[in-house]
């Protein structure tokens, strides 16, 4: 069993459209691991009306 803290979490952050999703891909293909997706975006796309910030 793995412990939590030997998990290593990584964030890659940047504006958009600049390449943060095909790196996060790439890294765990090379090292044999999952990433997680953007949330945000499709998030937004589904929403029916404007997004308001809290």
């Amino acid at each position: 069993m793995i412990k939590t803290s030997q998990i290593i979490k990584i964030a890659i952050v940047g504006p958009e459209s600049t390449g943060k999703s095909t790196m996060s891909a790439y890294l765990a293909r090379h090292y044999d691991t999952i990433w997680v997706p953007e949330y945000a975006r499709g998030y937004c796309e589904k929403l029916t009306a404007p997004y308001l910030a809290g």
